[in-house]
């Protein structure tokens, strides 16, 4: 089974503003020829932090199966734990610290050990 990760009102916000912004920036300064040959350099910069917050962004998607356990991706990152690793999973909290593939603030925190990933 494959699952979409739910998009929080916060995080969806705080990501598309940044695009945004960015993205208005770097277009303005085309359209008033403020662009030079040096200019180009910070442009694919600006477009490739725009491109991997949205890759984040949309391409966050978990999948369970029997074979593989659970499988994550969130953009560039991604991994799998199996099933039997697994020791605690907690509804409804907020992970502040490590490594949270998720769009969401409050959503599902699994606790496994981490030996042979």
């Amino acid at each position: 089974m494959k699952f979409n990760s739910r998009k929080d009102i916060l995080f969806s916000f705080i990501i598309l503003r940044i695009s945004i912004f960015l993205t208005g920036i770097m277009i303005l300064d085309i359209v008033n020829g403020k662009m030079e040959k040096e200019g180009y350099w910070p442009l694919l910069l600006v477009f490739g932090v725009v491109g991997l917050l949205l890759w984040l962004f949309f391409g966050t998607n978990y999948e369970l199966s029997e074979k593989d356990g659970l499988i994550y991706r969130s953009g560039p990152f991604n991994g799998k734990i199996n099933t039997d690793r697994i020791i605690e999973i907690i509804k409804g909290k907020t992970l502040w610290v490590g490594f949270r593939p998720a769009t969401v603030r409050k959503g599902l925190i699994i606790k496994y050990d981490n030996r042979g990933q």
